[in-house]
C-alpha cells in the first residue's frame, strides 16, 4: 500500500514478510530519501552525511566518520 504525504509518495509495509523483502532484498531501491529544497539549502546541496544520497560519496563520508569521530 502507498500513501501520498504532501509531495512524497510513501510505501506502507504491513507484513513481516514484506518488511524483510523491502529491507533485505530490495534495500538499494529504497535507501535514498526524497530531495527537498529546504534540506538542500541547509546541507550545502546534500553534501553532508545526513542528507547525502546513498552512493560512493556517502560511503566515504561514513568511513571517515567511523574512523575519526567515533573512536
Amino acid at each position: 500500500m502507498s500513501l501520498r504525504l504532501g509531495r512524497v509518495q510513501t510505501l506502507v509495509v504491513l507484513s513481516a514478510e514484506m518488511v524483510k523483502e523491502v529491507l533485505k532484498t530490495k534495500d538499494l531501491i529504497f535507501c535514498n530519501r526524497a530531495v527537498l529544497t529546504g534540506q538542500r539549502k541547509l546541507s550545502y546541496d546534500n553534501k553532508d552525511i545526513v542528507f547525502s544520497p546513498y552512493n560512493e560519496y556517502w560511503r566515504q563520508m561514513r568511513k571517515t566518520c567511523t574512523l575519526h569521530l567515533f573512536q
